[in-house]
């Protein structure tokens, strides 16, 4: 099954970026599963739909690298959203919830 991966870097420094994108190239994942967003300073969009079978090794040993960093990496597959999220080579693991609002007869229209 393929999955949409966006990882976002939160407390990202300049320059710190261009060392990811270059960890994240080193590993096979720039090009085929993420890039790079040039609108902003801390995110990597998904290429598209692809398997990135080890994602969750591969980010704990990029988080290791960058142990100030928290990276949040956001799965979107056909069974819902899920979010990692890695620091130091640990992580937390969430799936998404989805909720709406409960039924108010005065907002019939």
């Amino acid at each position: 099954m393929a999955y949409e991966f966006t990882l976002d870097v939160m407390g990202v420094q300049p320059g710190d970026m261009n060392k990811i994108e270059a960890e994240l190239e080193e590993m096979g994942i720039i090009g085929y599963t993420l890039q790079r967003d040039d609108f902003t300073e801390d995110r990597f969009y998904p290429v598209g739909p692809a398997l990135w079978s080890h994602h969750e090794a591969d980010m704990r040993s990029l988080s290791a690298r960058f142990p100030t960093l928290v990276f949040c990496l956001y799965i979107d597959d056909t069974l819902g959203m899920s979010v990692e999220y890695h620091q130091n080579g640990k992580m937390q693991a969430e799936d998404g919830e989805m909720t709406y609002p409960p039924f108010d007869p005065d907002k019939l229209r």
